[in-house]
């Protein structure tokens, strides 16, 4: 366990006693929030720039971003989760796009109270399912699950296909909606 770990607030500490019993080891680094998480198909240059990404937001905010997670797919990155300050989505937003590798951000950050920030962490055993249920289907996905909203980046060969892909995920249990970004390969 890190040696800062005993700073964090109450709420990571308490996130990641829980993570830790499931797992049965111990993390280098704060658990569910990088893009490696629950993203079988992200390719590993796109786990290193999501956690590039979260290790310059983190380090400009430890404390305020603690609850946003960063999901990467072909230099474009996706952060989820919560803040509890307005400002805070800008500067997360404006340090994302600082990164290099970043070329888009796309941003969906909620403004909560402090107590709520661990419900916006992602559901990486969520995630893993979702990804189970894309296994067959033309095209190659990574998933963000977050609060019951399942958050799709990738490609797929046509537009059709990722409609399908997304309509996957909108049937599975435990999703609330589906916010897709993926792209067809076939220009439409």
């Amino acid at each position: 366990m890190r040696a800062g770990m005993v700073r964090r607030g109450l709420a990571e500490a308490v996130l990641v006693a829980v993570l830790l019993g499931a797992a049965g080891c111990a993390p280098t680094r704060p658990v569910g929030l990088a893009g490696s998480a629950g993203t079988a198909r992200v390719a590993p240059d796109d786990r290193a720039l999501a956690n590039a990404v979260l290790d310059r937001l983190l380090a400009a905010d430890r404390t305020g971003f603690q609850s946003v997670s960063v999901l990467a797919w072909r230099g474009t990155v996706l952060l989820t989760g919560a803040v509890v300050r307005p400002g805070q989505r800008q500067r997360a937003e404006r340090t994302a796009a600082g990164v290099d590798g970043v070329h888009g951000v796309l941003v969906d950050l909620h403004l909560i109270e402090a107590p709520l920030l661990p419900e916006f962490l992602p559901d990486s055993t969520g995630e893993q399912t979702l990804l189970a249920r894309l296994d067959g289907q033309p095209g190659r996905y990574a998933v963000r699950l977050v609060h019951g909203v399942a958050y799709l980046l990738g490609t797929a060969p046509t537009r059709a296909a990722a409609d399908r892909a997304a309509d996957t995920l909108r049937e599975a249990d435990g999703v609330k909606w589906v916010v897709d970004h993926t792209q067809a390969e076939d220009g439409r």
